[in-house]
């Protein structure tokens, strides 16, 4: 058999992500009582509010079952995708980073992920061993709107392991 040469081109750029992720100072900036007020500032995002302490995040028009929310990459098992009147129950004071994925990118998220994915990383699950043995944050926040107020701790225990011999 004579030999077949297979001729293909280099794409000049990888397609752009869809992604957009809020962290550090400006997600600091833009926390708020709710993810869907954190997130109202994003592009595509709205907030559905349907009560006071009750923002649900739009991405590109679509909420409820179809904008998959996800707690460090675990699905949130709450009542909103029931009813659009329950709240989120994710605290946005302990967000370290918020993923948003639209598009293509939310395929391998199944059929809840039409509108997109929200996925907001806590550090409720260790990603790696703790430096110390105790550690924590403490944020205070005062709204002069309504003299709303807001206040969270974290502490955070871990074993530190040290080599003998």
């Amino acid at each position: 058999m004579s030999p077949i040469n297979v001729i293909g081109t280099i794409p000049e750029q990888a397609p752009k992500s869809s992604a957009s992720i809020l962290k550090g100072r400006a997600l600091q900036l833009q926390q708020s009582d709710t993810l869907g007020q954190t997130l109202n500032e994003e592009l595509g995002v709205s907030n559905a509010s349907f009560g006071p302490g009750v923002g649900v995040p739009v991405v590109r028009g679509l909420t409820g079952s179809r904008v998959r929310v996800l707690q460090n990459g675990i699905g949130t098992h709450d009542a909103t995708s029931l009813s659009p009147d329950h709240a989120l129950a994710i605290d946005t004071l302990f967000a370290h980073d918020i993923k948003i994925l639209r598009g293509p990118e939310t395929v391998r998220y199944g059929g809840n992920a039409i509108g997109g994915i929200i996925d907001v990383s806590d550090g409720r699950i260790p990603e790696r061993r703790a430096k110390k043995a105790v550690s924590g944050t403490v944020e205070s926040r005062y709204n002069t709107n309504g003299d709303g107020t807001h206040s969270a701790f974290t502490v955070d225990t871990g074993r530190k392991l040290t080599r003998k011999g």
